[in-house]
């Protein structure tokens, strides 16, 4: 019964500093910030391990009972340290620094900018003046994010107020294509980072080791068919003019390439090489098919969702444009090193299927429907006698009309110009058009 009075008259002195005297820094954490039902300031723990102390200039200012050497701070706020254990960032001159319960600099430096959780991936309203405010038991292991604007950010993994692990000090990977077109989600637990000579990596928040090591210029990640914040496999490109040859020299083949790891770090080494991704989806994201682009050797590789070649070799492509898309009811055209031209038409269900067998000649346009052809003689009589160009449809039968042209321009909107005995013509779907007759509005007229 005499305990009671006792405990009541030390709060109410440990508060009549702050019920009297405003703190020095506007936005200190003052111990009110957590109140009980009745108004009253009920975070009895910090009042216990933090003491106000009175300035000359008529304000407060805080020191941390358990580390008196510490000094006085401009704030000391609650933080979490996993579980129910609690620490303390302690503010002074805009620099920060973090103690254990006991008093102990956890950090063993000082950071500048405001300690952030990085796992897990909670809401804000999580998390309380330090405090769990979420759904069940707080976490008995968190990630610490602690940034400073000059040097980057250290990342803490503590454990029922413990630390367990600590990472250097990392920066954030410089912007890329890469990293845009395919973001590692947040929800991953897997962070991009760069160490100080700009190399990126992934780092496993849960661990604090390297999932993915800091040697490359970009990293990234593509999602699960349908399931966007779930990781299927981790992309690192390789910086410009990496490749070595045996001589020491640089080999541009290698330049640029992306690497694909699993989610767990290990490499995938039996994909093509590839500069680029395209990752075709559905507006629901449901893979349809994965495009590898080697911009080094003109291909295009075109993968199913299981990594599976939908065309044995690919399909060649020009090094400044980007892979053909697949589209279905729209036929896939393209001229192979010998000089033919395939097609194949595409569904999700059976990936590339040849349309009719290849036909000789470059493919120099394409519309909907149909295609022109440059046919190459093998000798000089030959070109002399034959025909240039041919028009088709993708069941490999000549256009009506398009037996044979001696030139061909592609207008650029929709409309061909051809050259027959001398005369250019406008060539459609549906045939020759009449000398002068453009088919489609803002097209040139002939010649």
């Amino acid at each position: 019964m005499l305990l009671a009075p006792l405990l009541c008259a030390a709060q109410a002195q440990a508060q009549a500093p702050a019920q009297e005297l405003a703190p020095c820094a506007a936005d200190a954490y003052t111990g009110k910030e957590l109140r009980s039902h009745n108004g009253s300031a009920a975070d009895l723990s910090w009042y216990r391990r933090v003491r106000a102390e009175p300035t000359a200039q008529g304000c407060l200012r805080y020191v941390l009972r358990a580390a008196p050497r510490a000094g006085v701070f401009d704030s000391i706020a609650p933080v979490p340290l996993g579980g129910a254990a609690m620490g303390f960032e302690a503010v002074r001159n805009g620099q920060r620094r973090l103690f254990s319960p006991h008093g102990q600099d956890l950090m063993g430096e000082s950071y500048s900018q405001p300690l952030r959780i990085a796992l897990p991936a909670l809401p804000a309203s999580a998390w309380q003046n330090g405090r769990y405010a979420g759904q069940g038991q707080p976490p008995a292991a968190l990630t610490l994010a602690l940034g400073d604007a000059r040097r980057g950010t250290v990342f803490m993994r503590v454990q029922q107020g413990r630390v367990v692990a600590r990472s250097a000090w990392l920066a954030a990977p410089a912007e890329s294509g890469l990293a845009r077109s395919h973001p590692v989600p947040a929800a991953s637990g897997l962070q991009p980072v760069a160490n100080e000579q700009g190399a990126a990596g992934l780092l496993a928040l849960a661990t604090l080791r390297e999932t993915v090591p800091m040697r490359y210029a970009a990293v990234g990640a593509l999602p699960e068919s349908g399931q966007p914040q779930k990781i299927w496999l981790l992309l690192a490109q390789r910086p410009a003019g990496s490749g070595e040859e045996e001589s020491g020299e640089k080999s541009g083949e290698e330049s640029g390439l992306i690497e694909f790891f699993l989610p767990d770090g290990r490499p995938i080494t039996t994909l093509p090489a590839a500069q680029d991704v395209h990752d075709a989806r559905t507006q629901d994201g449901q893979r349809r098919y994965l495009a590898l682009q080697d911009r080094t050797g003109g291909t295009c590789h075109y993968l199913s969702p299981t990594l599976q070649p939908l065309l044995a070799g690919g399909v060649p492509a020009a090094a400044d444009k980007p892979c053909p898309a697949l589209r279905e009811g729209q036929p896939l055209r393209f001229t192979d090193a010998a000089g033919r031209t395939l097609r194949y038409s595409y569904t999700p269900q059976n990936g590339l299927t040849p349309l009719g067998e290849p036909l000789p000649g470059a493919l120099v346009a394409q519309n909907a429907n149909h295609f022109m052809l440059r046919l190459d003689a093998s000798s000089k009589d030959e070109a002399a006698n034959s025909p240039r160009y041919m028009a088709y449809d993708d069941s490999g039968t000549p256009m009506p009309d398009a037996v044979g042209f001696d030139g061909f321009e592609d207008q650029g909107c929709g409309a061909w110009r051809v050259l027959r005995d001398g005369q250019w013509r406008f060539f459609t779907e549906g045939g020759l058009l009449p000398d002068r007759e453009a088919p489609v509005a803002g097209c040139g007229a002939g010649r």
